[in-house]
């Protein structure tokens, strides 16, 4: 697992930078200039109130704080009609909780569709859970407060839904991807006002479901292979 207090993941998290972008790379927001500018392509995030802190995020080079009420990044449409076109999908998010004893919607869809991913304090313990096309994976642990954690949440035809957490498999269950996504919020579940208290350093979307090695490069060299 990386250690994100340290002063090497700045070197990693450059690995799968605008340079590199992988075949399946939908977008990359790496909120390093109070924007969020798709690096990777044209899906560039429209902020709705969160808070740009210039020395955030594990390597000290950007982040959004949100307040825990009403902020959030909202992920234009085409995004989610990328991965809805190829079946199957990854999202990938550093995050780091002001705490771990309530809900925080990490993101959310805003349209009818179902790809979700949020910190749950309620179910049983406290770990990140998230849901597609019916199916539910939680875990029961896994969630720190304080530190930024690297969270991945993958849908396709091979091992159905499944949540990593800073680079281990969590948990999975069989479901498949929504047909019908119609964007995302990254920050807050809008259509039941539950908000992320935390800040966010990176969000990035592949069009094909993740292996397990893909999973854990990510995690200790920041790309994918």
């Amino acid at each position: 697992m990386t250690d994100f207090s340290g002063g090497s993941w700045g070197s990693l998290i450059t690995g799968d930078e605008d340079s590199a972008i992988p075949d399946s790379g939908v977008l990359k927001y790496n909120f390093k200039d109070n924007t969020a500018t798709d690096r990777w392509g044209s899906f560039d995030g429209t902020l709705n109130g969160p808070t740009y802190l210039s020395g955030g995020g594990p390597d000290g080079t950007g982040a959004f704080d949100f307040d825990g009420s009403n902020d959030y990044i909202t992920v234009p449409e085409g995004a989610t009609d990328a991965v809805e076109s190829a079946g199957e999908a990854s999202v990938y998010i550093l995050v780091k909780l002001n705490d771990i004893n309530r809900d925080h919607f990490l993101f959310s869809q805003n349209g009818s569709g179902s790809l979700i991913l949020y910190m749950d304090a309620d179910g049983g313990g406290q770990g990140y859970r998230t849901a597609s096309e019916g199916a539910t994976a939680t875990t029961v642990e896994g969630a720190s407060s304080g530190i930024y954690q690297s969270v991945v949440v993958t849908a396709g035809p091979n091992n159905g839904v499944s949540v990593y957490t800073d680079g281990s498999l969590t948990d999975s269950v069989n479901g498949s991807l929504d047909t019908s996504i119609g964007g995302l919020d990254i920050g807050c579940d809008t259509s039941s006002s539950r908000n992320l208290d935390g800040e966010i350093a990176e969000f990035r979307m592949y069009d094909k479901e993740l292996t397990a090695l893909e999973v854990s490069n990510l995690d200790s060299v920041g790309n994918i292979y």
